[in-house]
């Protein structure tokens, strides 16, 4: 019961804080919509499939998944003759968030093996609240009442899935 009612507001959570302000959905965000559905039918797939893996695999399939990433992002580039030159003022953020991406792999790939994906995938799915807090604390942004009411759900979901 606690981690059904502990989905139910991860859920109710990540709309909240994803919310923006005076946000009403016009016909033009339709393509926002659109690439935000398949991005997260993206990240689902990939969590689905990181949870089939063997444990004997290590860490392997997330080196199969960076190459594959890296690969088709080169192949993008080259076909639309994107400048590949990363500017020097932001250079250290793309490595800091590079690293940062490869060591939550790691640890969703850790945790998936040792509990139910349904948890870890619900628990995984909360990163906006830590887009929002990075937003204020980098980017100086308010919180919004509605983000900070999702925030207190979050974190009462993250208690109901751990326990």
């Amino acid at each position: 019961m606690a981690i059904a009612l502990g989905m139910a507001l991860a859920l109710a959570a990540i709309v909240l804080v994803s919310a923006e302000s005076g946000a009403r959905l016009r016909p033009s965000d339709l393509r926002g919509v659109t690439l935000a559905l398949g991005a997260g039918l993206g990240f689902g797939l990939f969590f689905v499939a990181l949870s089939h893996t063997h444990d004997g695999a290590g860490m392997w399939p997330l080196l199969a998944a960076r190459c594959a990433s890296v690969g088709a992002l080169g192949g993008l580039a080259l076909l639309h003759r994107v400048d590949h030159e990363v500017p020097s003022g932001v250079r250290h953020l793309a490595l800091a968030a590079g690293a940062l991406d490869v060591a939550a792999n790691v640890l969703y790939l850790l945790a998936v093996r040792q509990g139910l994906l349904s948890v870890v995938s619900v628990l995984t799915a909360l990163y906006p609240v830590s887009t929002v807090v990075l937003a204020r604390l980098v980017l100086k942004e308010r919180f919004l009442r509605v983000q900070r009411a999702g925030m207190a759900l979050a974190v009462v979901a993250t208690v109901l899935l751990s326990t």
